[in-house]
């Protein structure tokens, strides 16, 4: 009988320690315990020597850039105007007032949806925004807008919004970029994600 036992135990034990040691093999991908949002990067810079409550009032308008490997055009697609209308609900719990653009607002707002397919970096891209928020006199002034610079990843997704001080324009000779949001990711572009990746810049951007 003890015999018997024995050879159980020689047969039965190297048994299980395979059995244990395919399981170890086999298990799921440890990046699954993941969520789609955990791949996502926000970013919110801004400038420290700016005090946002100076700020009353600003012009964004229903309509998205559409930045795709040097290629600029305006996008009038309806998720894109959800869009804006969600980061203007939010922005506006600040305190902020939407004005038309003739009525110089403090602020002027361009919301960017970036899409590129190559890998490296370019110099800043000079596009004239001036006459778009509705002030022509800056580009009679000499004053140009600072531009933006391109990152580029594969397939990259991305929401740039960047909020510029028009206010101080005349006085600062210049164009400010006061406030920067990159939002980058998997399923950016999903309107049902929206809220959600919104939420989750207002979150990170206490000063404002």
């Amino acid at each position: 009988m003890e015999w018997k036992l024995r050879k159980i135990n020689q047969i039965v034990i190297p048994l299980i320690l395979m059995a244990i040691g395919i399981e170890s093999c086999i298990q799921t991908d440890p990046l699954d315990k993941y969520t789609t949002d955990d791949s996502r990067v926000y970013i919110s810079n801004y400038d420290k020597k700016i005090n946002f409550k100076d700020y009353q009032t600003y012009f964004l308008p229903d309509t998205v850039f559409i930045i795709s490997n040097d290629r600029v055009r305006l996008s009038n697609r309806a998720s894109d105007k959800t869009f804006i209308q969600i980061f203007k609900a939010n922005f506006e719990k600040y305190q902020y007032q939407s004005i038309a653009k003739h009525k110089n607002p403090d602020l002027g707002i361009i919301v960017s949806r970036v899409s590129n397919s190559k890998i490296g970096s370019e110099a800043p891209h000079n596009v004239d925004f001036n006459s778009y928020w509705g002030f022509p006199i800056f580009d009679d002034l000499g004053f140009e807008y600072p531009g933006y610079y391109d990152n580029y990843e594969i397939n990259d997704s991305i929401w740039n919004i960047e909020v510029v001080d028009l206010k101080n324009a005349l006085k600062n000779q210049k164009l400010n970029v006061i406030w920067n949001v990159q939002i980058r990711g998997n399923d950016v572009f999903e309107e049902d994600n929206f809220s959600f990746i919104q939420e989750k810049i207002f979150e990170i951007s206490s000063f404002l």
